[in-house]
């Protein structure tokens, strides 16, 4: 695609304050069909266990144990965005429990990956 500045594939490899490493990544690419390939996940691996979460179920490996899978009593899309709607038409925040802070920390997270994509430099935050 001409002029396009995005980049098809992208990891970001990140160490949080606590000196825990992490990977964020997206990717452009779907399969044929899907809403959503990879769908958004935040995955916890430790000694013990390895913990996917995403948007429509928890599950948990351990070793020698059956997957166990927990699923949500409601859709958390939905509810999120009935929330932040309803903060607009009302002007209340009270359902909406991530700040302008968070959004700004998201962000700023956002574009270091990118810079860093960019210049192949780590960029400190």
């Amino acid at each position: 695609v001409p002029n396009l500045d995005i980049f098809d594939m992208h990891a970001c490899t990140v160490r949080f304050t606590n000196g825990a490493p992490g990977i964020i990544g997206n990717s452009c690419a779907a399969a044929a069909g899907a809403a959503l390939y990879p769908p958004h996940r935040v995955q916890v691996v430790t000694a013990g266990m390895v913990l996917n979460v995403n948007e429509s179920r928890t599950e948990i490996h351990r070793p020698e144990h059956s997957v166990e899978e927990l699923l949500p009593d409601a859709d958390d899309g939905a509810l999120m965005n009935h929330a932040f709607i309803e903060g607009v038409r009302t002007g209340k925040q009270d359902g909406i429990l991530s700040d302008f802070a968070d959004a700004a920390r998201t962000l700023a997270v956002t574009l270091a990956c990118q810079r860093s994509a960019e210049t192949g430099e780590p960029i400190a935050l």
